[in-house]
């Protein structure tokens, strides 16, 4: 086997060519921070979707006015070496930071943005307000830095600083004290749960009574109702029962001349009580012969 210095490296730079061309194919990034590829892309896309250039403007503003800088280039190379992070946190309270360094070498820029991390801490600014020092030296979340400069800016307001301000004053706490007699008045009300979910509604209408019985009072004049008057329109009491089997009793006329009925005269029309007997095999006894 081979071993030569020149052998040795060719098949490294051979070996680093192939684990370039390995990341591209990935859709990875490479050393330089090359466009990216893949899932990192869209994640990427989504990020400068919700970037605000107004936001960075009035950042941008702000910064100068409270340093008396100005910011060259874009906003990202302005602010990377995080030189002028420093003066803004020394502007709102003297000596926070006292030695910021000027080189340039990565680490003493990383540093610069660490010790402006650490000072807004200790002013109080909230934990989701804190971006990491890769956010801004490698440009991975900018919205996250000017959302940590706004921040600075309110809490800066509510510290009482003179100085340019930025964004909506930071809220304050209004404390208010009661009297006993008005806890009294406030335990004693009504709830809205009491109250039903109908605007000042009262419990009358708690209950359901659609299924209640109805007991109605008949008028003086005692007109019939329709429950009196059965289910037929203007139907009353007198057909509600079946009259068609009754035996009907009739009364005869006067003593002398009575007219007889039906059931008198038998089934046939106008037949007597003469014809109701069988007389056909009666011995008729005629009259004697002198």
């Amino acid at each position: 086997i081979d071993c030569s210095p020149q052998r040795l490296e060719g098949r490294l730079s051979l070996a680093l060519s192939l684990t370039v061309h390995l990341y591209l194919l990935l859709g990875m990034t490479d050393w330089n921070d090359l466009p990216v590829y893949g899932i990192d892309k869209e994640l990427r896309a989504k990020q400068d979707a919700k970037y605000d250039p107004k936001a960075e403007g009035e950042a941008r503003q702000w910064v100068e006015a409270v340093t008396g800088e100005r910011i060259h280039g874009s906003f990202h190379e302005g602010m990377r070496d995080g030189i002028l992070l420093c003066k803004v946190i020394n502007a709102i309270r003297p000596g926070s930071i006292r030695n910021v360094n000027a080189m340039k070498q990565p680490f003493f820029q990383r540093e610069n943005i660490s010790k402006y991390l650490e000072a807004c801490k200790g002013l109080g600014l909230p934990p989701h307000d804190i971006f990491n020092p890769d956010d801004l030296y490698d440009g991975k979340n900018m919205i996250l830095v000017i959302q940590n400069i706004f921040s600075l800016a309110r809490q800066a307001q509510s510290m009482g600083f003179r100085g340019p301000s930025l964004g909506p004053k930071l809220s304050e706490a209004n404390r208010r004290q009661f009297t006993d007699e008005q806890l009294r008045q406030a335990a004693a009300a009504p709830t809205f749960i009491s109250q039903g979910s109908h605007g000042k509604a009262t419990q009358a209408g708690q209950f359901d009574t659609s299924r209640n019985i109805v007991k109605t009072q008949a008028p003086a004049t005692d007109v019939p109702t329709r429950q009196t008057m059965g289910s037929y329109g203007g139907a009353t009491q007198s057909g509600q029962f079946d009259h068609s089997r009754d035996i009907v009793k009739t009364q005869t006329g006067g003593a002398s001349g009575s007219v007889p009925s039906r059931q008198t005269m038998g089934s046939y029309g106008g037949a007597t009580q003469s014809g109701q007997f069988d007389r056909s095999r009666e011995i008729i006894k005629g009259p004697k012969q002198v």
